[in-house]
């Protein structure tokens, strides 16, 4: 079986009913990000360059080489991979697609109109964000390998257009 590497974005979720079906019916070992935080963090470099940095969120590029190992750790063995989150697009050695989902991103912003946000602002967050990530993914992956779900679909709908994107991967 040829090694594939595939990424979701589905932010601020952690994962989605959707990826998970989707990772079963393809075959795909959906790595847990958890797993990967404990080993990126027992390892007392990694550690030290975390508790150094200035920086919360994102990708810290000194921590690439502990990701990857991480990764080796936990998904040893598995050659069809799926890995949650577009900072993957910067730590993973090898990536073959990214499946975009920014329905959540869409939900969560409304919740922060319903907390007092103005929808204006609501809408210039979810597109700027949108805009970065997509932006990413491009900067790894050419067009072809980039799938963008329609907003609004059902986790049905998603997993629909997911799985048939993965199986001409997996050909």
């Amino acid at each position: 079986m040829k090694r594939l590497t595939v990424i979701f974005e589905n932010a601020p979720q952690p994962s989605a009913p959707w990826i998970t079906r989707t990772c079963a019916e393809t075959g795909l070992f959906l790595v847990d990000n958890d797993a990967i935080a404990d080993v990126v963090s027992d390892d007392e470099t990694a550690r030290k360059i975390i508790e150094e940095s200035p920086q919360v969120m994102g990708v810290n590029l000194r921590l690439v080489p502990y990701y990857r190992k991480a990764l080796e750790k936990v998904a040893a063995g598995k050659e069809q991979r799926a890995l949650v989150r577009s900072n993957w697009l910067e730590y993973a050695e090898t990536k073959d697609a990214c499946i975009l989902d920014f329905d959540p991103l869409e939900a969560e912003a409304q919740k922060g109109v319903k907390g007092g946000i103005s929808e204006r602002d609501a809408a210039a967050y979810v597109q700027t964000y949108t805009d970065r990530i997509t932006a990413l993914a491009r900067k790894h992956l050419p067009p072809e390998r980039i799938l963008s779900l329609p907003r609004g679909a059902t986790d049905a709908k998603k997993a629909e257009l997911a799985i048939p994107f993965i199986r001409t991967l997996q050909k």
